[in-house]
């Protein structure tokens, strides 16, 4: 009997709180970006029922990014207990594909120099800035240092700290990496 009222005012007090979530307002995605990413301006945004988006230029680099706050149901046995906030933001993707655009003349520059190649991974990981693949395992540091360095320019305040150059001989072989800032290939 006591487990019984212990679940009904379980269940009952999920939907309150589910119930109570809802869509992130400008000023707050503003705010959220602000205080993780920097200063931004608010380029446009998008109201909706359910989502909000907010389009935003970073002031230290000019780069567009996206915050969205939006809302889902949940269900559980196909009942309603209300909805549940999210919200995304693709700063991280943007910041790098504005640093490998940046350097994507000076990237091949030292590419060619080694008779190398470089690309962006082909999936998301917000560790893994480039691959560099390196016909000569003996190359595969020089390239990779000197490739990270030029990225280094690009990283403002210090946001893309942590992120790794990977090293592959072109049979996809890890050899190396190099992480910003300290760009020493280990």
């Amino acid at each position: 009997m006591n487990r019984k009222r212990i679940a009904a005012c379980a269940i009952i007090l999920c939907t309150m709180v589910l119930s109570a979530c809802g869509v992130k307002s400008t000023r707050q995605l503003k705010q959220i970006a602000k205080s993780q990413y920097g200063p931004a301006t608010v380029i446009s945004e998008n109201k909706g029922q359910n989502c909000n988006s907010v389009v935003l230029e970073d002031k230290l680099q000019g780069f567009a990014y996206t915050i969205s706050s939006g809302t889902s149901n949940v269900y559980i046995d196909g009942s309603s207990l209300g909805e549940w906030e999210s919200t995304s933001c693709d700063f991280g993707i943007r910041l790098k594909e504005f640093a490998i655009d940046n350097s994507k003349d000076e990237l091949n520059r030292i590419c060619s120099q080694y008779n190398a190649t470089w690309q962006p991974p082909d999936y998301y990981s917000k560790d893994v800035l480039l691959w560099i693949f390196v016909p000569d395992s003996q190359d595969a540091k020089a390239v990779t240092e000197e490739g990270a360095k030029v990225l280094q320019q690009q990283n403002v305040n210090n946001r893309m700290d942590g992120i790794v150059i990977f090293a592959k001989d072109t049979n996809n072989q890890h050899l190396g990496q190099a992480e910003l800032p300290g760009c020493s290939y280990h």
